[in-house]
């Protein structure tokens, strides 16, 4: 008896997959348009990355230039504070050591501001404050005066 089910039930699903299957075909049988794609254009759009991923390449790329001539030119200072007096060059550095020491503190100032800011959020998402009528009150105010637990009652 259970296989015969079993047997059934198997065939039943095969013919309901059959079913939907040519109804998808029906469906898509009138459906004649075609777009004409250059090859080039299909040849580019099947190395297309996303755009999140362009952006982020593009952004590392920038970011890579700007570290580059950061270093020439601090190279570029180096290599002209070492001609000068010793002195200027620790000078240099306690202004350099100075000015890292500020943007530390300015980057924590914005971290913070931005934590403080994120927790405003979750807190002004999170309230929720039913509006009670007055029978509910009062039964509340009653229930507290008792000594009776919440499931005791």
């Amino acid at each position: 008896l259970v296989e015969r089910l079993h047997t059934s039930n198997h065939a039943t699903e095969q013919r309901i997959a059959q079913m939907k299957e040519l109804k998808a075909r029906a469906e898509l049988e009138g459906c004649t348009f075609s777009p004409q794609i250059s090859a080039k254009a299909k040849q580019s759009a099947r190395h297309t990355t996303h755009i999140w991923e362009r952006s982020r390449e593009a952004l590392k790329k920038k970011q890579e230039a700007i570290d580059e001539l950061r270093k020439k030119k601090e190279e570029e200072e180096n290599r002209i504070l070492a001609k000068a007096s010793p002195t200027k060059a620790r000078s240099k550095e306690a202004q350099e050591n100075w000015s890292r020491r500020q943007q530390q503190l300015q980057e924590s100032r914005l971290r913070r501001q931005e934590e403080r800011k994120m927790q405003l959020e979750e807190d002004e998402e999170c309230t929720f404050r039913p509006e009670l009528n007055q029978k509910s009150l009062k039964i509340f105010r009653q229930f507290r005066q008792t000594s009776e637990k919440p499931h005791e009652r």
